[in-house]
This record gives C-alpha cells, structure tokens and sequence, in this order.
C-alpha cells in the first residue's frame, strides 16, 4: 500500500543532510536502510513549502536531478548561501564528485522503488540519521524527494557509555588477582574471570553450568549453607542487599584443599527472588597456613621458653629491667646495658603506651572483680633503635612474695611486624574490592532503571506496565480486591506538535505526566504507554472511583495551560476505563475493553471519559 496524505507528519528531530562521511560496505557503497512498506508524500506545492518550513532542523524539497525547489532558513545557515541562490540551485554540486555519485544513487532508489530510504553518517564527531521520501504527486509519479535529518549523536554516546561500562566490568575482572564469579538463582556457575580457574586448575567450561556447592570440601559446604541460613534471616529482619563473607575451603581439580576469603553479596529480581549473585574471592591459604604456624609457634614458645629465639626479660616491681636476652637487640638493635635498669614504657611507641594504658586499666578493674588472670597478654609497638617501629606480642606474669606482695614481671616479647603488616595490607584490600563491588553493583542498578523508564516523562514504559500487570492482577485476585485500568490519550496531539512543534508537544506529555503523578497512591502504576496514550492501574479501585479520578485529571490539565516559550497550549484528553472483577478476570481482556472504552470516547467527540459496562465471561 502507499501512504498519500495532504498532511504529512514529520518527526521531532532534524539535523545536517548530505553532510559528513557516511558509513561504508565493502562494496564502497554506503549503509542504506529501506521500509518494506512503499510510503510516499502526496502533497500540493504550498503544503510541501508548509512542511519543509515547519521543520525545527534543516530540510530540503529536491527534484530527481538535484534541483532545489525548496528549503527552509536553517538550511542557509548551513550551506552558507542566502536563500533566494539557494533555490534552484543543484543540490550535488556542493559535494564533491565520489560524494555526489553516492547521493545520487539515493536518491535514485527512493524514486524508483517509491519507499523512504534512511542512511546514518558521521562528521566532525557528530552522528546523524538522514531520511529521503519521496513526494509521490496527484498522478503518482514521484517528481521530487524530500529530505530530513536526526542527530543521534546522544544515542551513539549511550551505546558507546554501555559498551565501556561493560568493558569496564569485564577489564577488572579479568585483570585483578583476585578472583570473580557469578552464579544464577540456583547457586550455578555463570561466570568465572581467568584468575578463578588459575586457582582452582578447573577450565571456564568444567566450571559454567555447575553448582558452586561442588567445589567445596564438606567442611566448606557446612559453611555456605549456615552463611545462606544467615541470609535469609536477614531478609526477614528487612536486610537485602547484605554482602555476605566468610571463609570457606575449596578443593582444587588435583583434589587438594585450599581456604578462600568470599565476599558474596545477592542480585534481586523485581519480584523479591534472589535471581543472581556476584562474589569475589581471594586465596587466602598462606594466611591460614601462616596462623597455624603462629599457633604452633606459640605452643613450642611455651615449651622451650629458655631456648627461644624470642625476647625473654624480667622486671622489678617498679617495671624496671633487671634482665634481657640477646634476642631483644637482634629485634630491636639495642645492647643489653642500654636496656637494663630502664622503664619497660620506654621501650614502646606513643601508641603502644596508650595500649598498655588502656590494657592495665581494664585489667585492674577485673582484679578489683576478682577476675584474677595470670598472664597479661597484648599487642603493642616497640621503639627500634634506628627510629622505626616494630610491632610485638607481649606476654607476661606477675610475681608475688608469699605475703602477696607484687616483687616483679617474667615475660616474652615476639615479633609480630610482619603478620601485622599482612593483616594491614589484606584490610586495605578488602576496602579497595568492595569500592569496586559498589560501583559495578550500582551500574547495574542504573542500567536496570533505565529499561523500565521513559527518558521523556520519567514514568514507567511499557516495558514494564508488560512485566507488572500481570502480577498485580494475580494480586488482586488472591487478595480478593478490584483493579481499574484507564487508558487516556491527548485530543489532537499531532495537531499540537504540527501547529506548535514538537519541544511543545513534550512539554505536554510531561505536563499530563505530572498531573498523573500528583496524588497518586503508592500501589498505582503510572506509565507512558506509546506516543500520546498512558495507561494507569489502579488497585483496590472501582469503576465509580476510577471515573472521578479521570474527571479530576481532566479538569486539572484543562485547568492548567502548558506554557512552552511563547506558545501557552490548552490539551485536552479521552479516557476509557475497564476493571477486574466487573468486566474481565484476565489481562488481556481488561486491556482489550478499556482499549474499547477508549475508542468510544473519541467516537463521543473527544474530551470525555468513558467506562466498559459489558463482561467478558
């Protein structure tokens, strides 16, 4: 069929024809996008004029040899030539000759085969989308193409920010040390970075598909499975989005055993079920291995304390030395005859003072309770001889004559500098990993809201009214209330947007957003639902409530002018309402009879509301 219309409809945007380097196929020709539906322009001389005016960008009326017959003042601004010389002028001399082949060629095919004919070019970094349509006259010969244009530079930068952010995700994952994975709803491998199968020695393919619970030892799957027990006690308390870790052994393909650090943290889906989860996982086996051997260092301390390699060293009662071991200046380079008689505060840093103040505070405030404990442990920075600090464990007893009388202090210091420097390194790691989980998380959020909302009126699209009707009606159904949908489009919109523009006609869809908005429940779901037309459920509504609620939105907008720069534009609109249980119990028809109820009020002259009264069984 072909579309013939004395009043043909123009879109919004309209950029720089003929302009920039089009993309190309490895033929050399340039990448052209046809309709399959034959669409022409069927107009008189003084409407095409009209259109070509009308138009916001710059927009040109040719015949099929290149002539201009007519052009809009933007397009003197462009092509810098007044439009009086403008006029008559052939359109492809202004190119050069493998440019204006190209052109021709176009325009050739929009004659011929009587379809609008689109093709997207590139020039000084903007991106544009030209459309040629050819003007089919009263005797169906097509004499003359017009031609329009689109910037869609910001739509390019969207795909060019999507796929960076992606790149993005992907480039940390595959280059941290760390390991990173993905697991679906059931706790099944989606994905693993390189890092992951270099410490397991498992391949992406002996990995994706399978239960993460196989890749732990049964000491690791007890683990998980209290850490998920804690999780869902969290979702009870109201805690989503809780990051879990823990740590866990993994067995690796040779069947040894290795500890690993998770921080696991679940992806929600719009229905409250756990659809994904995102994790991060470190080898933290050196750090296991190296707190048994403290551990078993500590036992054989106490074991062969006179033989250590540790400081040993005793004190008088007023904490002066009176002896200490060779092991003191291997650990912190001073002689014994620089130690002995001296304070045992001396030896440490301002921060290990104040540890030693706190400790002794507390401990003797669980003596004065009778919490009587005989060595005195801590932790505590000791002064190095050069100037610099180490970090050593001290444990001490207390010595009592037999009256009870204290007499002195028996005690060991270990140097711990290098655990402690470990334990401060893996900290600011665990800091830096979760910066970039809170960033990758929250780019997934932002990607998420953007394909349920209409860039335009900021309401849902309807995308998700699709997603959401279906489980607000089994709501209603299983809580045994009502739910109204009205569909409503504005009167003559594209009279608006033809007489006014179309910046005008988006500053009344976002105006009628906003009165939608207004009061609305927090239950209701509000979206644009294509064009001009939006569709709003309403639970727990009946026919009689959702009538004055779009009474009410109609004497708001008539109320209310939409002031657009010069222009104050008085919108009107029609509505139609349908409601689950009275006319339908499925979606579908509840969707087909409001649509219905929507027809009728435009038949009615517009401008009124009307309801379906019949039920579809």
């Amino acid at each position: 069929m072909e579309f013939r219309t004395s009043r043909p409809v123009l879109t919004k945007k309209s950029a720089i024809f003929f302009g920039g380097k089009a993309k190309a196929l490895q033929n050399g020709a340039m990448t052209i996008t046809c309709h399959s539906t034959p669409l022409g322009l069927y107009t008189s001389e003084t409407e095409l004029q009209a259109l070509i005016n009308a138009t916001p960008g710059i927009s040109l009326l040719i015949d099929l040899e290149g002539t201009i017959v007519c052009a809009n003042s933007k397009s003197t601004t462009h092509f810098g030539i007044e439009l009086g010389e403008l006029i008559g002028r052939n359109v492809f001399s202004l190119f050069d000759e493998a440019t204006s082949i190209g052109r021709r060629s176009i325009v050739k095919q929009a004659e011929t085969q009587r379809v609008p004919v689109f093709l997207e070019d590139e020039r000084n970094g903007v991106h544009y989308r030209h459309s040629l349509i050819p003007a089919i006259d009263h005797d169906g010969v097509v004499r003359r193409v017009a031609v329009f244009a689109e910037d869609i530079t910001e739509r390019k930068k969207a795909e060019i920010a999507l796929r960076a952010s992606e790149e993005k995700f992907r480039f940390l994952a595959e280059n941290t040390a760390d390991t990173v994975w993905q697991l679906d709803g059931q706790m099944r491998f989606t994905y693993v970075n390189a890092a992951y199968t270099h410490l397991s020695g498992f391949s992406q393919e002996e990995i994706i598909g399978r239960p993460v619970m196989e890749f732990f030892t049964p000491q690791g799957r007890t683990t998980v499975a209290a850490m998920m027990v804690k999780r869902k006690e969290n979702e009870a308390l109201g805690k989503v989005n809780v990051a879990l870790r823990f740590e866990v052994p993994h067995i690796r393909k040779s069947g040894k055993p290795f500890w690993a650090e998770i921080n696991s943290n679940p992806i929600y889906g719009q229905n409250g079920v756990i659809t994904a989860f995102n994790g991060i996982m470190r080898d933290i086996d050196e750090r296991k291995n190296m707190e048994l051997a403290l551990r078993v260092s500590e036992e054989r301390f106490r074991f062969l304390a006179e033989n250590t390699g540790d400081v040993v060293w005793e004190l008088d009662s007023q904490m002066r030395f009176t002896y200490i071991n060779g092991a003191d200046q291997r650990l912190r380079g001073f002689s014994k005859d620089e130690v002995l008689g001296r304070s045992v505060l001396e030896l440490f840093t301002p921060e290990g003072k104040s540890i030693i103040t706190d400790l002794s505070a507390k401990r003797r405030a669980d003596e004065e309770l009778g919490k009587v404990d005989p060595q005195f442990v801590f932790r505590a920075p000791q002064i190095r001889k050069d100037g610099t600090s180490v970090w050593t464990e001290v444990s001490s007893t207390t010595s009592y004559n037999p009256d009870g009388r204290v007499i002195g202090y028996n005690g060991i210091t270990r140097d711990i500098d290098a655990s402690k420097q470990h334990e401060r390194r893996l900290e600011d790691a665990n800091v830096r990993l979760q910066e970039q989980l809170q960033e990758i998380l929250a780019l997934q959020t932002q990607l998420k809201e953007q394909a349920v909302r209409d860039s335009l009126t900021g309401l849902h699209n309807r995308r998700y009214m699709e997603e959401t009707l279906p489980r607000e009606l089994s709501r209603a159904k299983r809580e045994g209330y009502s739910l109204a949908l009205i569909m409503l489009d504005l009167d003559h919109f594209k009279r608006i947007n033809d007489t006014y523009g179309h910046p005008t006609g988006d500053s009344v869809l976002k105006a009628m957003a906003s009165i939608l908005l207004h009061g609305a429940r927090e239950g209701d779901i509000i979206c644009r639902y294509g064009g001009e037309e939006f569709l709003v459920a309403l639970p727990n509504m009946s026919t009689d409530q959702a009538l004055v609620r779009a009474k009410n939105w109609q004497s708001t907008l008539a109320a209310r002018p939409v002031i657009h720069g010069t222009f104050s534009v008085e919108a009107t609109f029609s509505a139609g309402i349908s409601v689950y249980p009275d006319n339908s119990s499925e979606v579908e028809g509840l969707l087909r009879l409001v649509d219905n109820a929507l027809y009728r009020a435009k038949e009615n002259g517009r401008n009124c509301v009307e309801y379906e009264p019949m039920v579809e069984p």
